[in-house]
């Protein structure tokens, strides 16, 4: 077993140089390609090696889930002792939370609270709540108290003060905070370089008013919008011209044929203006201070791209997380980069169904460098938690439970694209509907 370990890829993928650490030997060490989220070939790996196996139980457990083989997983977890760390339990917690709480030996009560709601012991969680503290807590106090007012509003208000931005209130007071029901109160407005937004559309008819409303609101005042929508089928493109109600910085693109959230996306990238360019979800409301937040952070730390957190609420105002804890995870919805430079040396969108943000980010993180590229802790948006997402559909999402096979084989590829170019980083600049590797059928249009 030890032959397999490489330290040094371990280091380089905790830097964020995933490229490096593949010409480094991660290939050879499972417990990277799990870090990499290579899932097929970790499994793989830790099947011919069982020591391995023993030694990386979490690893072990990712890569079983992420391969569809959720009942091994699950086997191999009730050998297994409980843990103080947070990680067995986590990626156990999707696919049975009443086992991962049985494998959790830690003091995190928020964590706790969370695997108890999962398993559906709702009022051991609200015990378990009495203890907790922290914005995680809060967004838990706040998704069990939904339906009464003056509980959820102090919850909420807990937990977006971890980051001084005001909460999420309802607009009508007789609902729950969801993306259709969500308002805050911005800082005063702020003036400054043009921001182009984008915002990708296709048959979001039910969210869209709110969406649009939510840049159109912003407190960083100076911005072109570019809608795209993406040949609806329903009155998407209507309802957002409605509530953009003549705004002269909302432009409206139609596609006259499906071409996916990419492709819309590289449609108005053509056109931007902006000194930055910003993207957003058709169904995602955005805190109005979002913007400047982020222009903010990437002024202070000298970022070229830049992306937040979101909270995921399903329609009855219930939050929801794919890993049922933390509730605040990765957005990458959230980008935002510098224009000139980006389209410079990176270019454009992948154009596939589906997973094609997750390739950008990476891409800019492995030209620009990692300190030139950051995540921030911040939830910048409420995004809407439903099944026929781009991430909750069976045919290109997680709603199978895990992670989907095509959208695994895409990241692999577009892994082994990036690490082939390492040293040619010319060759990932990628013009509008350029196909560099071959992607999984199921999500190219």
């Amino acid at each position: 077993m030890s032959g397999l370990m490489n330290p040094i890829a371990r280091l380089l993928i905790r830097q964020r140089r995933r490229s490096a650490a593949l010409a480094m030997g991660a290939l050879r060490d499972p417990v990277a390609l799990s870090r990499l989220e290579l899932h097929r070939l970790a499994a793989r790996a830790l099947d011919r090696d069982p020591a391995a196996a023993r030694a990386f139980p979490v690893e072990r457990i990712r890569s079983l889930t992420a391969t569809g083989r959720a009942g091994e997983a699950l086997d191999f977890a009730r050998t297994l002792a409980p843990r103080p760390e947070h990680d067995l339990a986590l990626a156990l917690s999707a696919f049975d939370p009443a086992l991962a709480l049985t494998k959790y030996a830690g003091p995190d009560a928020s964590l706790r609270a969370a695997l108890m709601l999962a398993a559906g012991c709702e009022d051991d969680a609200r015990r378990a709540l009495d203890t907790a503290s922290g914005p995680q807590a809060a967004f838990l106090r706040a998704s069990l108290d939904r339906h009464d007012p003056a509980r959820a509003g102090p919850a909420w208000r807990d937990g977006f003060s971890a980051w001084s931005l005001s909460p999420p209130e309802p607009v009508d007071p007789a609902l729950p905070v969801s993306v259709v029901n969500a308002r805050a109160d911005g800082s005063l407005a702020v003036d400054g370089p043009l921001i182009s937004v984008i915002m990708p559309s296709r048959n979001a008819s039910r969210w869209v008013a709110a969406a649009v409303r939510s840049v159109l609101d912003q407190s960083w005042r100076n911005l072109e919008f570019l809608f795209v929508d993406d040949a609806s089928t329903d009155d998407n493109a209507d309802r957002a011209l409605a509530a953009a109600d003549g705004d002269p910085r909302f432009t409206l693109i139609r596609q006259s044929a499906r071409g996916g959230a990419y492709t819309a996306r590289n449609a108005a990238l053509a056109r931007a203006k902006g000194h930055w360019v910003a993207v957003q979800d058709s169904d995602e409301w955005a805190h109005p201070d979002r913007l400047a937040r982020q222009v903010a952070e990437m002024r202070a730390r000298r970022l070229t791209a830049h992306s937040g957190r979101s909270l995921r609420v399903d329609a009855e105002g219930e939050i929801h997380a794919r890993g049922v804890w933390p509730l605040t995870r990765w957005a990458p919805s959230t980008l935002m980069f510098e224009r000139a430079p980006v389209m410079e040396r990176a270019g454009y969108f992948h154009q596939v169904l589906s997973g094609a943000d997750n390739e950008y980010w990476w891409r800019l993180v492995q030209l620009f460098g990692p300190r030139r590229a950051a995540i921030s802790r911040t939830p910048l948006i409420l995004g809407a938690w439903r099944a026929d997402s781009l991430t909750g559909a069976k045919d290109s999402g997680f709603g199978a439970g895990g992670f989907n096979l095509d959208r695994l084989i895409y990241w692999e590829r577009w892994s082994f694209w990036h690490a082939r170019n390492l040293r040619t980083p010319e060759v990932l600049r990628l013009e509008a509907g350029a196909q560099p590797f071959r992607s999984p059928k199921k999500i190219v249009l």
